[in-house]
């Protein structure tokens, strides 16, 4: 008799959007209170909230564009 194979994937567990969403602005407030409620941080703080909850990370927006003239990088 043929033995059943069994996988040893991890299921992923599917989480509602609008909970999910929930969890990250839960976890973000946190983190701003943590941070003593210092203002102007709050997409870092989603951002680390996000990959904390989800295994992914989302690549942080540059503070200062950069100009490229086809030959130097220049801060503007």
């Amino acid at each position: 008799m043929p033995i059943p194979s069994t996988s040893h994937k991890r299921k992923t567990q599917q989480t509602d959007p609008a909970e999910l969403q929930e969890k990250i602005r839960s976890r973000a407030h946190e983190i701003y209170e943590q941070r003593n409620r210092t203002e102007g941080h709050d997409l870092e703080d989603w951002l680390q909230a996000e990959a904390e909850l989800t295994g992914t990370k989302t690549q942080q927006p540059l503070d200062q564009w950069v100009a490229y003239d086809g030959w130097h990088c220049t801060q503007e």
